[in-house]
């Protein structure tokens, strides 16, 4: 083996030996928490579809609802507790439009 091949052989070696210890490793961390602007917990969820109602998180972010479901292990800025209380996201309250002028 000439000095190059040697050379080319531990680059190549180091680099899988590298690269096969950080993919190893990326299992071993633990998986960062999902953050958001707000959550809002606990609510009953009344999404429009005509199906009933269920207990559910919101997850919002950039002014978007960008998360439903089970947002236990997520964290947000602010976080409002909707326990006992109804959860219509998207819904317009077109009662308020009497009350607003255009």
């Amino acid at each position: 083996m000439t000095n190059s091949q040697s050379s080319h052989f531990i680059r190549t070696a180091a680099l899988i030996l590298s690269c096969h210890l950080l993919l190893g490793c990326a299992g071993d961390s633990p998986e960062a928490a999902q953050t958001f602007d707000t959550i809002i917990r606990g609510g009953t969820l009344y999404d429009g579809s005509g199906g009933p109602a269920y207990a559910s998180d919101l997850g919002i972010s950039g002014g978007k609802i960008t998360a439903i479901g089970d947002l236990s292990d997520a964290v947000g800025r602010v976080e409002v507790d909707a326990t006992g209380k109804a959860v219509s996201p998207g819904f317009i309250n077109d009662c308020l439009g009497r009350y607003l002028s255009y």
